[in-house]
């Protein structure tokens, strides 16, 4: 399988991989998707939110990164939303979780 960038692009094997303003976008998206949610916001209403966010009407919730620009008429659907939430929570969900008895018994073995 060909090694690939950030955003699905092929590289070449020997060159470095190389972070686009289409991924740091995509994550930059997420982000403030996962903001909006914690806030009680609908899908339909985050998707109207981000789309007057790239269209410079609104604020963001969550700080845009440097270099950052959106096409003219940027918008997202609401099922684009839908699929960019539950993706972010499976990835949060399989990160690794330290629970405190972990860290307990490894503070009682340094004592």
């Amino acid at each position: 399988m060909p090694a690939r960038n950030t955003d699905g692009t092929i590289r070449n094997a020997r060159s470095p991989m190389i972070l686009k303003p289409r991924s740091i976008r995509a994550r930059w998206v997420t982000d403030e998707i996962l903001r909006c949610k914690r806030t009680g916001l609908s899908m339909a209403l985050i998707a109207i939110h981000i789309g007057r966010v790239g269209q410079g009407h609104e604020s963001p919730l969550s700080p845009l990164p440097d270099g950052i620009e959106f096409p003219a008429g940027y918008r997202l659907s609401e099922s684009a939303v839908f699929k960019a939430y539950h993706k972010a929570m499976n990835q949060l969900r399989s990160m690794p979780k330290c629970s405190g008895r972990k860290i307990r018994r490894a503070a009682k073995k340094c004592i």
